[in-house]
C-alpha cells in the first residue's frame, strides 16, 4: 500500500491582473494562497493555505513562484492569490481559479529530502535560481540577480560585485564594493552609489569618503582627499599647481609705494586656477640691497584676471630688507625669501605680480637683483 497526502501545486508568473508576466511591483515579498469551497469565496485567515516567498529576484530574473500545499477535502474547489510587500500591504485577491486536489507523491520536487538524493556532481549548462548561495546566515558566499555577495560572519556584507550597487535598476551601474564588518563601505569602485559619477572611492569605518579618483565631486578627473573640514584637496593642485617665474638683471626704486622697478614689470605668473578652497601660497626671493638707513621692500599684487577683484601689497606679507650706516647697530643685505599665504580668494583665474618699494628718508634708492616668484595652490 502506498501513502500519499493531498494538495495541489501552484506556479505563478507574478503578472497583474491587467496582463503580463513578472510585473508586479519590485517590493513583493511573498504571494498568500487561498483555497475555498466556492466561486464567489473571500480570502479570509480561514481560507489561507500558505505562502510563497517571491521578490524582486523573481522579478529580475523571470523566475516563477511555485509551491505544493496541502488540503483535507477532495472535492474540487478554487484557488485565489493575494500579493503582500515588504510593509505587509495586502493587494486585493485574483480572480477565483478552479483546482482538484490530488495525490502528492515523492517524485514532486517540493516532497523531495537529502536523503532521497545521492552526492555526486552537477553538470548543466544553465542553473536558473533567484539565490545560490553556501549558506543562508552567517559566513556565506551568494549569487543573484544583484550580483555576486560575500558576508561576514556576523551577516553584514563584505564584498559586492554587481550591475546596480545603488540598487537602482536602471540604468546599468555596474561597480565592487568593499565593506568593513560593521557594515559600511570601505571602498567601491565602478558606478559610485548615490551619484552619477564613475571612479573610486576609500572610506573610513563611519562610511564618510576620504579618498576620491576618476571623477571627482567637482567635475574634474583625477586623485583627491576629502580635508577635515570636509573640502576637497586634489593631488594635481601640488603635484601639477605649482609655478615660477623669474626676472634676472638688476633693477631699482625710490618710490615709497610699491610700483614696478626700473628695468620693467615682474616678475608676474597670470592665469592661475584657484578652486573652491581659495587658498594659495607665494613665495618671493630676490638678491635685496636697501637704501642707507631706510628698507627695501617686495610684494605681491593679486588681481582676478577679468579684473572683478584684487588684494594689493603688503608691508606685512612682503618680502623685507633693512639696511644701515655707520651709527647703526645692523646693516643687512643679500638673497633672502619670503612665504605668503592668501586665503579668500573666490575660484577662478588669477595674476599674480612682484612689487616693490624703498622707505628712506633721505630719498634713497632699493636695488633688487634676480628676482623670483613661485604660486602654488592648495
Amino acid at each position: 500500500m502506498e501513502s500519499a497526502v493531498l494538495g495541489f501545486m501552484v506556479k505563478h508568473n507574478l503578472g497583474k491582473a491587467s496582463g503580463g508576466d513578472f510585473n508586479l511591483q519590485p517590493d513583493l515579498n511573498h504571494l498568500e494562497i487561498h483555497f475555498g469551497g466556492s466561486e464567489s469565496f473571500f480570502p479570509d485567515e480561514g481560507t489561507l493555505v500558505g505562502r510563497i516567498p517571491a521578490n524582486v529576484s523573481n522579478l529580475r530574473g523571470k523566475i516563477p513562484a511555485v509551491a505544493s500545499f496541502q488540503v483535507d477535502q477532495t472535492e474540487p474547489g478554487y484557488v485565489r492569490v493575494v500579493a503582500v510587500d515588504a510593509s505587509g500591504n495586502r493587494s486585493g485577491p485574483s480572480e477565483a481559479t478552479p483546482c482538484t486536489p490530488r495525490l502528492i507523491k515523492d517524485e514532486y520536487i517540493d516532497s523531495l529530502t537529502v536523503s532521497k538524493l545521492t552526492a555526486g556532481t552537477l553538470t548543466a549548462n544553465t542553473i536558473l535560481g533567484a539565490s545560490i548561495r553556501t549558506a543562508t546566515t552567517g559566513a556565506r558566499t551568494e549569487m543573484n540577480p544583484d550580483g555576486v555577495e560575500v558576508y561576514f560572519g556576523n551577516g553584514t556584507k563584505a564584498v559586492k560585485l554587481g550591475s546596480h550597487l545603488d540598487g537602482v535598476t536602471a540604468p546599468s551601474r555596474p561597480g565592487f564594493e568593499v565593506c568593513y564588518p560593521n557594515g559600511q563601505p570601505m571602498a567601491r569602485l565602478g558606478a559610485l552609489p548615490g551619484t552619477d559619477r564613475v571612479g573610486m572611492e576609500i572610506c573610513d569605518e563611519s562610511g564618510s569618503v576620504k579618498v576620491l579618483a576618476g571623477e571627482l565631486t567637482d567635475g574634474d578627473y583625477g586623485l583627491a582627499v576629502i580635508n577635515p573640514a570636509g573640502e576637497l584637496v586634489k593631488l594635481e593642485d601640488f603635484i601639477f599647481g605649482m609655478r615660477k617665474a623669474t626676472k634676472d638683471g638688476l633693477g631699482w626704486t625710490t618710490t615709497t609705494t610699491y610700483t614696478n622697478l626700473s628695468d620693467g614689470v615682474g616678475p608676474a605668473i597670470n592665469g592661475v586656477t584657484i578652486g573652491d578652497l581659495g587658498r594659495v601660497v607665494v613665495t618671493l626671493s630676490a638678491y635685496m640691497d636697501a637704501p642707507s638707513g631706510g628698507m627695501a621692500l617686495m610684494g605681491v599684487e593679486v588681481k582676478r584676471s577679468d579684473g572683478s577683484f584684487g588684494i594689493a601689497p603688503d608691508d606685512l606679507d612682503s618680502l623685507s630688507i633693512g639696511g644701515g650706516d655707520a651709527t647703526q647697530l645692523i646693516a643687512m643685505n643679500g638673497r633672502a625669501s619670503v612665504q605668503v599665504f592668501i586665503e579668500g580668494l573666490f575660484p577662478g583665474t588669477y595674476n599674480f605680480t612682484a612689487k616693490y618699494r624703498a622707505e628712506s628718508f633721505n630719498g634713497g634708492t632699493a636695488n633688487f637683483a634676480n628676482r623670483v616668484i613661485t604660486v602654488q595652490p592648495y
